[in-house]
């Protein structure tokens, strides 16, 4: 089933997968890597369709680009809570972060790392005319510009296995208002900006996960200098 055109302020990720470039060099390893991706992504849609606020994706080659809206088949389920009380953009977050995590953890599970870009705002998505040998879509908006870019180009840079959320002044008002526990209780603020912990199921191990992390960019790096140093200290050739 194809995506219904949407307008409105969302949220909206931009989940890259890591290292891809290096997977091209082996056809078979980079078919794999897009097969698992590809599944994930889509279980996780399918997924979503049972929240108040899913989930549509487009996947193209190695990222993906996904934004949250109202689920039209569920507006009259669930009729014992009040649909008045309901924080929609909450909703929306909690949907996504749910489908970020869970696409993320399969791909773990198969040694595939993704980085993304969450943002809130204005988003359009639109269907157009199809024809034979061409599929026909525009996403604009500035919440998608706006993850695509931090992704690409974002300072601070996004490192492997991270997903930012921006911006900030929206994520304070949700957690603000949160009194759910829920996918939203791991977003944590990192200097001037929140970042996802998927890989955690709560963020009482966070100091040990944040230290682990630093230990093995440290054993990367001397790792480096050790290929290095054997390297320099091989006789020189005469």
């Amino acid at each position: 089933m194809s995506i219904q055109s949407f307008q409105g302020n969302t949220f909206v990720a931009f989940l890259d997968v890591c290292g891809f470039t290096e997977l091209m060099g082996s056809a078979g390893q980079a078919e794999r890597a897009l097969d698992c991706f590809f599944r994930s992504v889509f279980e996780e849609v399918q997924r979503s369709h049972e929240r108040f606020q899913r989930i549509d994706c487009i996947a193209v080659s190695d990222c993906a680009i996904a934004f949250a809206r109202r689920n039209e088949t569920m507006q009259n389920q669930d009729t014992h809570l009040d649909n008045h009380l309901r924080n929609e953009d909450s909703e929306k977050l909690e949907s996504m972060l749910f489908f970020a995590k869970n696409v993320s953890r399969k791909l773990i599970q198969n040694r595939i790392l993704l980085k993304g870009s969450i943002w809130y705002g204005e988003f359009k998505f639109e269907n157009r005319i199809e024809i034979p040998g061409i599929d026909k879509a525009m996403f604009v908006g500035n919440a998608y510009l706006n993850a695509y870019r931090d992704v690409e180009q974002g300072h601070p840079k996004i490192e492997v296995g991270e997903i930012r959320l921006r911006p900030r002044g929206k994520i304070d008002e949700i957690i603000g208002e949160n009194t759910a526990n829920g996918e939203i209780d791991l977003l944590q603020l990192k200097k001037d900006d929140y970042y996802f912990y998927w890989m955690l199921n709560s963020v009482q191990p966070l100091n040990a996960f944040e230290n682990a992390m630093k230990d093995s960019y440290r054993r990367r790096f001397e790792g480096i200098i050790s290929v290095i140093k054997e390297y320099v200290e091989l006789p020189a050739r005469l």
